[in-house]
């Protein structure tokens, strides 16, 4: 066999070995996406803006690394762990859960399969850490409120046969977000001011989310006619991270 044709049969096998990994790509992200995500748009989000204040009780949680006011003197602690507090009022059918983690941008590159992330580790749709790393970087995005902000916003373009394997991955990197972490994320609040989170508001209760550097704190008041607006902004302005 001459040089010539073994050039020949070499560009023809990567050529059909290009149009088999595409063609699996552009499948698999149609596959796992689906058109309520590509045909879903959000409502007009409100910005809050809540400064601290300094309140004469409070409560000091040291396994969150945190103290709140103490607003819940009819409250009993029923639940703890190192992660997790839990207070209710039975008469008034009222809680608050107060929960700590990691963000969920200080995630995106956890190799554990038991992470949200862990299946973008895997092939077909594998995306590497240095991949995961730009494509944050090239949207803006430096903490958990940006990258929603951006899922918010984005373009959302279904893939084609046409569309170049980077951009693939990457509409498929903000796909699997949006449909796995951000999905019930209708409407929301920005919190503004000496805080930087946002809260989701439900028909049964009000869930707020404070970042501080890799940290992300869950707060879930159940109860929204007890825990209206006016009162939640109140309790928020009270917090302290240590």
């Amino acid at each position: 066999m001459n040089k010539n044709k073994l050039i020949i049969i070499l560009c023809c096998v990567y050529i059909f070995l290009y149009i088999v990994f595409k063609t699996i790509l552009v499948y698999n992200s149609d596959l796992f996406m689906n058109n309520e995500i590509y045909d879903k748009t959000y409502s007009y989000a409100k910005v809050i803006n809540i400064n601290k204040i300094n309140v004469d009780e409070t409560i000091n949680i040291k396994e969150l690394d945190m103290s709140i006011g103490n607003y819940f003197s009819d409250f009993k602690e029923t639940e703890k762990n190192k992660n997790y507090i839990k207070y209710e009022n039975n008469e008034d059918n009222t809680s608050l859960i107060i929960s700590k983690d990691k963000s969920v941008l200080s995630q995106i590159n956890n190799t554990d399969i038991n992470n949200v992330f862990g299946e973008l580790y895997y092939y077909p749709m594998y995306i590497s850490e240095t991949l995961r790393n730009h494509f944050i970087k090239k949207n803006n995005i430096n903490n958990d409120i940006d990258l929603i902000k951006y899922i918010r916003k984005r373009n959302k373009e279904k893939n084609t046969f046409f569309t170049s394997i980077i951009k693939i991955k990457e509409n498929y990197f903000f796909d699997y977000i949006e449909s796995t972490i951000y999905n019930d994320i209708n409407s929301i609040t920005y919190i503004e001011g000496d805080y930087n989170g946002y809260i989701i508001d439900y028909k049964d209760y009000k869930e707020v989310y404070l970042l501080d550097k890799d940290n992300l704190y869950n707060f879930v008041f159940v109860n929204n006619e007890y825990f209206d607006e006016d009162h939640i902004k109140e309790i928020i302005s009270t917090i302290k991270i240590k």
